[in-house]
């Protein structure tokens, strides 16, 4: 079994209401999420399969909590590895991630298009037979260096309109909009999936990261990809999440800052909090 550091576990964490320290740990407690107004949906042209993934999540919040695997299949800085998910998850735990989390770091910098998104496209769908509610981040590489996403530079405002990369820019998106159409599982329904564009933004560590753009930058490179994504390439079986690298003192004030306009509610909502666990 491949060494345990190198397994990455993510923990989501679906918190209801209830404060009672008593129930927080008791499966049978009754827990009530709240429900949230459909006009929150960022893509109002959400398909039912988005829908009824939200569903369940809100169902989960019964529950506690969803244990799930980050990358078990490479996508990201090893790609390609071996076309299967690993066995880690199942050998230990002798059943199947509740979640399985994928990346799509590289997906703007393969010469060999095709290959890529079948194998990712094939790993996806199997996770999804196995049970797994699919969530896939995007660490993009950075479109002024395709290196990777390590070059730390003030690129996000170039990336926006009549910006030097914005043509790279919506090439990445096109190929990520190919790879969420092309995934439909065995009647040919579309997977629904989270998607995690753009996060950990409080951290210094990636391009659109904080000190490297301004809190409007942000926003915009926010609302473009979703706009891209759902109204351009008519990509409707995802749902949006967020998470931020840590809290800061200020987390309210913060996220005001960072989505306090009215139109950035139906860009960015909140269905529930998760955190990562390296």
């Amino acid at each position: 079994m491949r060494n345990l550091i190198n397994l990455i576990l993510s923990i989501l964490l679906f918190i209801s209401c209830s404060t009672d320290e008593e129930n927080l740990f008791d499966p049978n407690a009754v827990r009530n999420p709240p429900t949230i107004n459909k006009t929150t949906f960022a893509d109002p042209n959400l398909n039912q399969q988005a829908r009824d993934l939200y569903t369940r999540l809100q169902l989960l919040t019964q529950k506690g909590v969803a244990f799930g695997q980050q990358v078990p299949f490479g996508t990201g800085n090893n790609f390609p590895m071996p076309n299967k998910l690993d066995n880690d998850f199942k050998e230990v735990a002798n059943d199947y991630p509740a979640v399985a989390g994928f990346d799509i770091e590289l997906i703007g910098s393969q010469i060999l298009f095709e290959p890529f998104l079948e194998k990712f496209t094939k790993a996806i769908v199997k996770a999804h037979e196995n049970g797994s509610i699919i969530t896939i981040s995007w660490h993009a590489i950075n479109p002024s260096d395709f290196r990777g996403n390590k070059k730390i530079d003030n690129v996000i405002p170039e990336m926006l309109e009549n910006g030097e990369f914005r043509s790279t820019f919506l090439m990445f998106l096109e190929r990520a909009a190919t790879l969420f159409k092309n995934l439909k599982d065995a009647d040919g329904n579309p997977i629904p999936v989270l998607f995690r564009p753009w996060h950990e933004m409080n951290g210094d560590f990636f391009y659109w990261g904080e000190g490297l753009r301004t809190s409007e930058e942000y926003k915009q490179l926010y609302k473009d990809t979703v706009k891209i994504l759902s109204e351009d390439f008519n990509v409707h079986n995802v749902r949006l999440s967020k998470n931020i690298f840590t809290l800061p003192i200020n987390f309210v004030s913060y996220i005001y800052e960072i989505y306090r306009r009215k139109q950035q509610k139906s860009v960015l909502p909140f269905p529930f909090i998760y955190r990562i666990c390296y």
